[in-house]
């Protein structure tokens, strides 16, 4: 579908076809998702996990309608949290010969501060997410999500790793994420 001058991919499933997805793949659908409530949100999360799948370093990927939608997910010590959390996504990156458990977030628009104090509160409560690879173009929301880390977590490790992203729809060229710290994570 061409969308701003680009083609995009659409996906669109009916009642019928997520009843046939589910007895097809013996899954036990918990919720039907039929429409979006930020299309714009959701083509850019698209593009995310297309060039994320990409990465030689991404083991396992999951959308959130995945997540929210397939029961199993709710109920795997491997994927409880991100359900619990809302992740907009899950990622399993192999990467130095660990396994590392991250949550996807994307912000495309400006949220009050303390919905960023809540979402770090609730990822560094967390034991099994390791990292939150955060996709934005707002430089302010990675800012104070760094100056919380920072006056709250001073002395853990941190696990917000940024990447600028443009407001255009595409895929992402260079996956290399940063810390708080100038640490890098390069998933290329």
């Amino acid at each position: 579908m061409l969308i701003n001058k680009r083609y995009q991919k659409v996906y669109h499933l009916t009642q019928k076809g997520m009843n046939e997805l589910s007895q097809a793949k013996s899954i036990s659908i918990k919720r039907s998702q039929f429409k979006s409530n930020s299309k714009e949100h959701d083509l850019h999360l698209i593009n995310i996990m297309e060039s994320l799948k990409r990465s030689r370093h991404i083991v396992k990927h999951y959308t959130e309608n995945e997540l929210q939608c397939v029961e199993k997910f709710s109920e795997s010590d491997l994927t409880k949290e991100f359900v619990d959390l809302n992740s907009d996504a899950f990622v399993q990156i192999s990467y130095g010969n660990k396994l590392f458990s991250s949550a996807i977030e994307y912000e495309h628009s400006e949220n009050a501060d303390s919905k960023y104090e809540q979402l770090v509160l609730n990822y560094y409560l967390s034991s099994t997410i390791n990292i939150v690879l955060f996709f934005t173009s707002h430089d302010w929301i990675r800012e104070l999500i760094f100056r919380i880390e920072e006056e709250e977590y001073t002395n853990s490790i941190p696990k917000f790793y940024f990447l600028k992203t443009q407001n255009d729809y595409g895929m992402i060229e260079n996956l290399t994420f940063q810390n708080r710290k100038g640490k890098t994570l390069d998933l290329n």
